[in-house]
């Protein structure tokens, strides 16, 4: 007999048991790193999303009803009209000039139930705004604005 025969081996891993357990490490090892590279992703899709989300113009909340003092500015249509559109423009101004045709139109089908009123708003670059809201000024006081 040899010494220590009948002392209990040490368990051995088969090679079944021992390829299941680096096919485990392995399977960790990946998912570890799939979380991190969809951590980047997630990162990434979050800097594009703000890169494209439209950004909230600087300005007034246009869902916002805004009080304007109007008393004193020249006006079109009566002063208890349901609706009042108040225009801030620049004589001189090209693309204030376009919104008159569309103002005209609301008058014209809505009549009493609009009132138009003309705030100046005189851009420093247009050298004769100021002095044709001016002028406007004195041409409303004699009822001609």
């Amino acid at each position: 007999m040899q010494s220590g025969s009948n002392s209990p081996s040490r368990p051995r891993l088969d090679t079944l048991a021992l390829a299941t357990l680096i096919g485990i490490v392995f399977m960790m090892a990946v998912s570890a790193m799939n979380v991190w590279n969809l951590n980047r992703l997630t990162a990434r899709v979050s800097t594009i999303e703000a890169a494209m989300s439209p950004k909230t113009p600087p300005g007034p909340d246009p869902s916002r009803i805004h009080a304007i003092n109007t008393s004193g500015a020249q006006a079109k249509g009566p002063d208890n009209a349901p609706v009042t559109i108040v225009e801030f423009s620049d004589f001189q101004c090209p693309f204030c000039a376009r919104v008159a045709p569309t103002l005209k139109q609301i008058q014209e089908v809505y009549r009493d139930n609009v009132r138009v009123v003309w705030k100046h708003l005189p851009l420093d670059f247009h050298k004769n705004a100021a002095r044709a809201a001016l002028a406007a000024e004195v041409a409303g006081k004699q009822g001609k604005f």
